[in-house]
């Protein structure tokens, strides 16, 4: 029986580490009622942020191809921007940075 009851203690102990590891990472106070939701981004366009934002996400991930234009003249750029200052979530990231013709991977790579 010895042996049983210090396999006990030892998966106690380890999951008594484990809990306090998670409550260092994610702070003590974390699980109050006061607490705030951490923010979640959504990989979408500001046309979708009043759904987005009614949904409970907190930003905007944009698309840079349909948001900084890189092809486009700055013109159209600023126009896009403007557009976006009412949005009801900000933007705070970036995806898709190449077009989808420019091969970064594969045989076909243009390096």
């Amino acid at each position: 029986m010895p042996q049983i009851a210090s396999l006990s203690r030892m998966k106690s102990f380890r999951i008594g580490l484990m809990v306090f590891v998670f409550h260092s990472l994610v702070g003590l106070d974390s699980f109050s009622q006061t607490s705030t939701f951490p923010q979640i981004g959504a990989c979408a366009g500001v046309k979708d942020a009043e759904i987005l934002s009614k949904a409970g996400f907190s930003f905007i991930e944009e698309n840079v191809q349909s948001f900084l234009v890189p092809n486009k003249s700055e013109e159209e750029f600023e126009q896009i921007l403007e557009a976006s200052k009412s949005s009801p979530l900000p933007i705070k990231a970036f995806i898709i940075f190449l077009p989808g013709n420019l091969k970064s991977v594969g045989p076909n790579a243009a390096h």
